[in-house]
């Protein structure tokens, strides 16, 4: 079984559910869930599925993703620093 091809992807619910959990993970704790983390989060069985949905969502330009663990943003989305880290949507970034 090949990977997608970029065109034949298309954002799912479960893509937005990962980043929706990652995005709050992120503006608890200021650093990217582990993909156990994120398995438990969104409710997954095998890290094997989450690893599949990350490498879609960096083939759809939602994340970028590196080589080492926790190793992924989310492009358009800084950090603030304050009394508490908080991460902001672009266009929420906009209006800051």
């Amino acid at each position: 079984m090949g990977e997608k091809k970029k065109a034949e992807l298309k954002i799912n619910q479960r893509h937005i559910d990962i980043l929706e959990f990652s995005k709050r993970y992120m503006r608890e704790n200021n650093y990217p869930p582990t993909e156990r983390e994120i398995m438990a989060g969104v409710g997954f069985r095998s890290t094997q599925s989450i690893a599949k949905y990350m490498r879609e969502m960096h083939q759809l330009g939602l994340i970028v993703m590196r080589k080492s663990p926790r190793a992924f943003y989310i492009p358009g989305v800084r950090y603030v620093f304050e009394d508490k880290p908080v991460v902001l949507d672009s266009e929420e970034a906009e209006k800051a």
